[in-house]
C-alpha cells in the first residue's frame, strides 16, 4: 500500500516543522506494522506570506501522485489516527471520515456557528457529517472518481459523502492548536457556508421559484383590484403603472431563474 499524505499550509512557519518531525515518526511506525510499503508527504503551500514556504523547501521536495489523507498542518486532526484508518480501509472501507468527539477546544461563538451550520445544511437538503472537517482518507478508486467531478467549486465536505462509496466514522479527541492561531475569519466562514449550500442544494432555487409564483399570483389579483378600482373611480392616477409592472415582471424573473 502506498500513502500519500496531503498537508495544506497557510503561515504555518510555527508549526510545520514540527508537524512535518510528527509525520516522520508516523511514517517509522506505519513501515515497522507492515501498514504501508511506500508513502509520500505532499505540503500544499495557499499563498502564505510568512517563511512557510522557505521551511517547506527545505524540509524536502514531494513527488504528487495519489493524494489519499488530507489534514491541517496545525495537528489539530492528530496524525495518530491515521493508522486505525488504515485499518479501515484494510477492512473495506473505502472512504474513512475523522470526526471529533466535540468542540471543547472552539470558542463559544465558533461552537454556536458550527451547530447552526450543520443544521442548516440539513434543511438545505445536503448530506454532510457533523463534526467532520477535511481529516479524511481515501482510497485510490475514490481519489480517482472524485477527479471526475467537473464543479468549479468544489465543497467537499458535501462532495464526498454523495459519492456512494463504502465509508466509516473514526472518532478522535480534537487537540488545540500546536502554534499560532486560526486564519479562518467570520467572513470566511460565511462565505464558505454559502458556497457549500450554493453549490450542492437547489432548494435556494426552488424558494426562488416558489417566490416567484407568489410574486406573480399577487401582481395578477393586485391587477384585478386595480381594475375594479377603476371601474369605480376610485384609482390612485399612475400607480398601477408604476408598481404592478414590477411586482409581475420581479415574479416572472424569480420563476424563470
Amino acid at each position: 500500500m502506498k500513502l500519500s499524505i496531503i498537508i495544506p499550509c497557510y503561515n504555518e512557519e510555527e508549526s510545520i516543522e514540527v508537524t512535518n518531525q510528527c509525520l516522520h515518526d508516523l511514517i517509522v511506525d506505519l513501515r515497522s506494522q507492515n501498514l504501508i510499503i511506500e508513502h509520500e508527504i505532499i505540503y500544499i503551500d495557499d499563498g502564505s506570506t510568512d517563511k512557510t514556504l522557505p521551511i517547506l523547501i527545505d524540509l524536502s521536495e514531494q513527488n504528487r501522485n495519489i493524494k489519499i489523507v488530507t489534514l491541517d498542518a496545525d495537528l489539530q486532526d492528530p496524525p495518530n489516527m491515521i493508522p486505525e484508518m488504515i485499518r479501515k480501509y484494510q477492512h473495506g472501507f473505502e472512504i474513512v471520515y475523522g470526526v471529533r468527539n466535540n468542540r471543547d477546544v472552539d470558542t463559544f461563538f465558533k461552537k454556536l456557528t458550527a451547530k447552526a451550520f450543520y443544521r442548516f445544511m440539513r434543511l438545505m437538503g445536503i448530506k454532510s457529517l457533523d463534526n467532520h472537517a477535511d481529516f479524511r482518507l481515501l482510497s485510490r478508486n475514490v481519489f480517482q472518481a472524485f477527479r471526475e467531478y467537473h464543479e468549479v467549486n468544489r465543497f467537499l465536505r458535501g462532495l464526498i459523502p454523495t459519492m456512494g462509496y463504502k465509508s466509516c466514522i473514526v472518532n478522535y479527541e480534537r487537540a488545540k492548536r500546536t502554534a499560532g492561531r486560526s486564519k479562518y475569519s467570520f467572513r470566511k466562514m460565511l462565505l464558505f457556508a454559502i458556497e457549500g449550500i450554493t453549490s450542492l442544494s437547489i432548494t435556494p432555487l426552488r424558494m426562488a421559484a416558489f417566490v416567484g409564483v407568489i410574486i406573480f399570483v399577487i401582481s395578477f389579483l393586485l391587477s384585478a383590484w386595480v381594475f375594479i378600482a377603476k371601474m369605480s373611480g376610485n384609482s390612485v392616477p399612475g400607480w398601477a403603472s408604476t408598481v404592478l409592472p414590477i411586482y409581475f415582471l420581479g415574479g416572472i424573473m424569480l420563476l424563470l431563474l
